[in-house]
């Protein structure tokens, strides 16, 4: 603001604005960055940037490391078709592989916050569980384990929950969950049902994603 005279004096400031159109390129590689600096009377201003985000959640294979998801589609390991598995007595006896992971990426919307990832099937099957606490990572944008967050599960549906405290707020964080599908061995099957598996992580557009579990005929 000041007398409009097309020069900026002391005391005065200016707002500017500009549009841009998000390329596949930029979903490609999962993020776009913004940087902007000001220049007046042969001054220019430091620069500036920020960052934007994919939402994204993928399941990933065994191994696949923060680093890796962090890094986008291109860098991502071939994922599973599906769970497969076998049956005995019209109960589940085996399923495979061991165990996925589901990774999804997340803005801190404060500095305090809870994500809650719900697990859900189209059967109303078992839920796959994750062995211990230790098992749900939240990751900062380097892909360290982030300080300040507290894990814990609830049932119907299967809910992995982070109660963060400490982050800053609008800086990248990645959810990171190692799922293990043996808690299904016991389930009752009528024939061989396919159940769908989704995983989603709660009040985040584009976190979900699935995976079949079939029989192994």
């Amino acid at each position: 603001v000041g007398n409009l005279d097309n020069f900026l004096d002391p005391g005065e400031s200016i707002t500017c604005s500009a549009s841009y159109s998000i390329t596949q390129g930029d979903i490609d590689a999962g993020s776009v960055t913004n940087t902007a600096t000001a220049s007046a009377a042969g001054t220019t201003s430091n620069q500036d940037s920020e960052t934007a985000h994919r939402q994204y959640g993928a399941l990933l294979p065994t191994q696949t490391t923060c680093e890796q998801y962090a890094a986008g589609p291109g860098a991502w390991p071939a994922m599973y078709d599906a769970f497969t598995y076998q049956a005995k007595a019209k109960k589940i006896n085996s399923v495979s592989p061991g165990v996925i992971f589901y990774y999804n990426t997340i803005t801190a919307p404060s500095s305090s916050f809870t994500l809650n990832v719900v697990q859900t099937n189209t059967l109303n099957w078992k839920p796959m569980l994750i062995q211990d606490l230790g098992q749900a990572i939240l990751y900062n944008g380097d892909c360290n384990k982030a300080d300040g967050v507290t894990v814990s599960t609830s049932l119907n549906p299967y809910t992995v929950t982070f109660n963060v405290t400490g982050a800053t707020p609008g800086a990248t964080y990645y959810i990171g969950i190692k799922y293990s599908p043996q808690n299904l061995i016991g389930q009752s099957v009528q024939g061989f049902p396919t159940s769908i598996y989704e995983f989603s992580t709660t009040g985040y557009p584009g976190s979900t994603t699935s995976i079949p579990v079939k029989s192994k005929k």
